[in-house]
């Protein structure tokens, strides 16, 4: 008998309904399962929290009849909330198996079996292929099953920990299917969603246009210090070296699907140099498939690429995001980022009188830079905007540098000469649990002996003012 899958997408707290977008690759993993022939629906909390202000999320869940619970809990935002849903459904069933992946549930594995005793295993490296396996087993044999399998960390039956190594790799990201998302309930609901203004998880828009994220890219070759994505944190928590690309037939065939949903905005988070992205663009003009995208490079694209996007964008709203982070080269590669002035200029001015844009991102409380030196990333930042005309498609921003929780300065504070109180899980779960709607994401930020927070939103506010941005 094939088990019924419930998988649920928490809340941060239950009063708070922001972080509702779901982390790309969970989608992978749920429709191979799918295609394995079992049954699998999804839940959207914070989804469903927006939808309906009185819904009472263990009432909801009750209403479905589940053999096993997948919960991610890939940011932090959600280490309490996995726990007090983890909870009640064990209270609806308690028959029933929960199952907690992503990379923040794997950084506290430990902690998450010790203080919650409704969650039964903890999810580590990638499960595509091997989840299937894990779920027959587990109906037909129960918990003794557990102990033949790699990527997961369990309590076993006198209450230890046992944590198992990463051995199981599902390297091939052309082999999931990202993009049907119809098992989860009130999935057209969730498209209408978008980014907000403040953070990427805070504040989503409702919008008339249909939005999605699509992964091409699974795996990082860069060390971004402060990324908690980074190749030293793949390693670290998936065992895992390189990057490993989706093919341009795979991504023109979601394309496909996804314009014929009536997706409007696609965004794209990759290094776009390891991957032809100009053929892509290529190949969805020849078909006519127009959808907007929002491409955040995580080096800098080649001109070619840009030349393409800007063809591309003539008939959609298309463009870039690109991480400068400083005026300083030096600085700016401190922190992963190798493209030069002099390159970040030259395709800033290929933008300038074009149907596309380009966005530069900067950062004041980054690796190395000081309160002197910021000063070149204002005067960098006007030289970027300088080559505007009248259609102003050169645009920058600044914000503070979060530190992810699995990002390498958090592993190695010393190495980084960082000042930041990292926070611990129980400083993480104090902050959680009462966390106020729609505030700015995060708290933990990238300090310095020279920069701390005050200094950081200060800098900001000058970034702002002398840039002339509301």
């Amino acid at each position: 008998m094939k088990p019924k899958i419930l998988y649920i997408h928490p809340f941060c707290n239950p009063e708070l309904s922001d972080f509702l977008f779901l982390p790309a690759g969970i989608v992978g993993v749920l429709n191979n399962l799918r295609s394995k022939n079992f049954s699998v629906t999804g839940l959207n909390i914070p989804l469903e929290m927006k939808l309906d202000s009185d819904m009472n999320f263990e009432e909801l869940i009750a209403s479905f009849d589940f053999d096993i619970i997948i919960l991610d809990c890939h940011w932090y935002y959600f280490l309490h909330g996995v726990q007090v849903i983890a909870e009640s459904c064990k209270k609806i069933n308690p028959d029933c198996f929960v199952l907690v992946g992503g990379f923040s549930a794997n950084f506290f594995r430990y902690e998450l079996l010790k203080n919650c005793e409704a969650i039964d295993v903890v999810l580590k490296g990638d499960q595509e292929t091997l989840l299937p396996t894990i779920f027959k087993s587990l109906i037909s044999e129960g918990r003794k099953s557990l102990k033949k399998f790699p990527n997961i960390a369990y309590r076993n039956f006198f209450g230890f920990v046992v944590d198992k190594k990463i051995s199981h790799f599902d390297n091939d990201i052309n082999k999931c299917n990202y993009t049907d998302i119809s098992f989860m309930r009130h999935w057209k609901e969730y498209m209408g969603f978008y980014l907000g203004p403040k953070a990427p998880g805070v504040n989503q828009k409702f919008e008339n246009e249909n939005f999605f994220y699509l992964p091409t890219q699974k795996g990082c070759i860069h060390n971004c210090p402060c990324c908690g994505g980074s190749a030293f944190s793949q390693k670290i928590l998936s065992n895992k070296k390189g990057a490993f690309i989706r093919s341009p037939e795979k991504i023109f065939a979601d394309f496909e699907y996804l314009n014929s949903l009536g997706v409007s905005k696609i965004m794209i988070s990759c290094d776009s140099k390891l991957n032809d992205w100009v053929r892509i663009l290529k190949d969805l003009e020849k078909k006519k498939i127009f959808i907007g995208i929002l491409f955040e490079d995580w080096q800098l694209p080649s001109k070619e690429f840009a030349k393409q996007m800007i063809s591309y964008a003539k008939k959609t709203d298309s463009g870039f995001l690109i991480s400068a982070l400083s005026g300083n080269e030096n600085i700016r590669l401190k922190n992963g980022k190798k493209a030069t002035n002099d390159e970040l200029e030259e395709i800033a001015k290929i933008f300038a009188d074009s149907d596309s844009y380009i966005s530069f991102w900067f950062s004041p409380n980054i690796v190395g830079e000081t309160f002197d030196s910021f000063q070149s990333a204002i005067d960098f930042a006007k030289e970027l905007v300088s080559f505007n005309n009248k259609k102003k498609r050169i645009s920058v921003q600044c914000s503070s540098m979060e530190l992810d929780l699995t990002s390498q300065v958090y592993f190695q504070p010393k190495n980084f000469a960082c000042k930041s109180y990292l926070w611990s899980y129980s400083d993480f779960l104090n902050h959680l649990k009462f966390r106020v709607k729609n505030t700015v994401k995060g708290n933990m930020s990238f300090e310095s002996v020279e920069i701390n927070v005050s200094k950081t939103n200060e800098l900001i506010l000058l970034f702002e003012k002398e840039l002339s941005i509301q």
